[in-house]
């Protein structure tokens, strides 16, 4: 494993929530 490994995942997973908070909001807006 490279060094920078960790921190790549860490990126994704923060782009990975951060798109998953966006859908929730979409929905939550279309909902009401």
């Amino acid at each position: 494993m490279r060094p920078d490994e960790p921190v790549r995942a860490r990126l994704i997973a923060l782009q990975a929530s951060g798109a998953l908070a966006d859908l929730t909001l979409d929905l939550l807006s279309f909902l009401h």
